[in-house]
C-alpha cells in the first residue's frame, strides 16, 4: 500500500454501522489474546536450558527477601510474569526496538480493540503498556528493563533496574500514577553502568550476597540463612537442584513457584 492510498483512507472507508471500527467477528478472544503481566520475558525461542536456569534466578529475585513481607514483590503471584513466545513468521526473539513488542502483542495478534489508524495512515495504540521486561542482557546481568512506550508503539525511554527496586517503582506507577518516563529520567533506581559479565551464572545465594554488599539488597541485614529459608519457601527444592547443577538449575519446574 502506497502513501496515496493511505491518505484517502478516510474518504474511502464506509460509514460505521456500530461504535467499533471493525466487525464484531474480529474481536479478540482466547485464541489471540496474550496473557497479561507486569514483567515480560523477551528471549529467543525455544528457550535453552541455560537461559531457563538464568530466568529461574531472576524470578527468585522478584520475590520479597526483606523479612517484612512475603510473596512476590508486586503482590500479584504468578500472574505478574508473561513469556513472550514469538510468532512463527515474526522476529525471534520479540524485541523492544522498533515497536516490536507492541507489534507482537497487538498487530500480529490482530487485537483491533487496542489500536487504530489515523487519517494519514499511521497505526496508533490506545492501550499501550509501560512496564518491566527481561531480555537476554537481563539474564546475564540480573537487571530488568523499565520501558516507557509512546502511542506509536515505539520506545520513548528505557533504563536498567535491579529487581529489588521494582517494588517501589511499581507502587509509584500503579498506586500514585507516576509517569514511567519521568521515573526513568529522574530517579536513582535506574542504572546504566555495565554489570560484571556472567554474574548470573553464580549460585543464587552468591548473587544475593554480591547485591547486598553493593547496597542493592537486604537492607535489614538478614543474611544468608534467612535468604535460604525464603528461597525454599518460594521455590521448593530449587537450592538442592542448583547445587547438583553446579550453580545452574536447568530443569527446575516453574510450576513449583508459590503464587503469592
Amino acid at each position: 500500500m502506497d502513501q496515496a492510498t493511505r491518505s484517502t483512507y478516510q474518504s474511502r472507508a464506509p460509514p460505521r454501522s456500530s461504535d467499533s471500527w471493525f466487525p464484531a467477528s474480529l474481536s479478540s478472544n482466547a485464541s489471540n489474546h496474550h496473557p497479561s503481566g507486569e514483567c515480560h520475558l523477551l528471549i529467543p525461542h525455544p528457550i535453552t536450558p541455560h537461559n531457563w536456569a538464568l530466568w529461574t534466578k531472576i524470578r527468585i529475585l522478584l520475590y520479597n527477601h526483606d523479612g517484612e513481607e512475603h510473596g512476590t514483590l508486586w503482590g500479584m503471584g504468578d500472574s505478574c510474569i508473561t513469556i513472550c513466545a514469538p510468532n512463527p513468521a515474526g522476529p525471534n526473539p520479540v524485541t523492544l526496538e522498533g515497536g516490536g513488542y507492541n507489534m507482537w502483542a497487538y498487530v500480529e495478534a490482530a487485537m483491533f480493540e487496542y489500536m487504530a489508524m489515523t487519517s494519514s495512515g499511521s497505526v496508533v495504540f490506545h492501550n499501550w503498556e509501560s512496564g518491566f521486561f527481561a531480555d537476554q542482557e537481563t539474564l546475564e546481568t540480573g537487571r530488568l528493563v523499565l520501558c516507557a512506550f509512546g502511542n506509536n508503539g515505539g520506545v520513548k525511554k528505557s533504563g536498567r533496574i535491579w529487581p529489588v527496586f521494582t517494588k517501589d517503582v511499581f507502587n509509584l506507577m500503579t498506586g500514585v500514577g507516576k509517569d514511567v518516563e519521568g521515573l526513568i529520567e529522574g530517579d536513582s533506581w535506574i542504572f546504566d553502568e555495565e554489570a560484571p559479565p556472567d554474574d548470573m551464572q553464580k549460585p543464587i545465594l552468591e548473587i544475593m550476597a554480591t547485591l547486598a554488599e553493593a547496597g542493592f539488597f537486604d537492607e535489614n541485614g538478614r543474611g544468608e540463612e534467612a535468604w535460604r529459608g525464603d528461597i525454599e519457601s518460594y521455590a521448593p527444592g530449587y537450592l538442592e537442584m542448583e547445587e547438583e547443577g553446579g550453580g545452574m538449575a536447568e530443569g527446575y519446574e516453574h510450576g513449583a513457584f508459590r503464587e503469592d
